[in-house]
């Protein structure tokens, strides 16, 4: 594929920001020099993925947030330098395999189902005292009763 010029001035992006949304995004590019040179509002995903997939190596840079990994891997897979940051600072974040996003998601998947857990028993409790049946914080007791 040949690299897409990306404005005007045949100036090539060195560096790209990615701003995701749910079903668009938004991308601007800077050439070597620091100056604008690409800019697309409202870009889908094909189109972003097919416009980088034109384009020669560079640096892209997205925000961590749910649906980054998939793209970050998406992008490194094409011969880009994908990076992840937090907006409150510059912190890095590495890029997660599949395998690792797997784990972390099952383990936020049982943690969730552990405070469900919790929060119904509380308030199972609660509703036990508002009729006098003092409960002990177990949920033995609650089976039993």
């Amino acid at each position: 594929m040949k690299p897409t010029r990306v404005s005007s001035k045949s100036r090539v992006a060195v560096v790209i920001g990615i701003d995701l949304a749910k079903d668009h995004c938004d991308v601007v590019g800077y050439g070597a020099n620091n100056k604008i040179c690409l800019i697309k509002c409202g870009c889908s995903y094909p189109k972003l993925m097919e416009m980088l997939a034109n384009m020669p190596s560079a640096v892209v840079l997205m925000e961590a947030c749910k649906g980054s990994m998939f793209r970050a891997r998406a992008i490194a897979n094409l011969g880009h330098d994908a990076r992840l940051y937090y907006v409150s600072g510059t912190i890095y974040v590495f890029i997660k395999n599949e395998h690792q996003q797997t784990l972390q998601f099952l383990q936020n998947e049982y943690k969730s189902l552990q405070d469900m857990r919790i929060n119904v028993g509380n308030q199972i409790h609660a509703g036990l005292e508002e009729f006098g049946y003092l409960a002990r914080k177990s949920s033995v007791f609650i089976k039993n009763r």
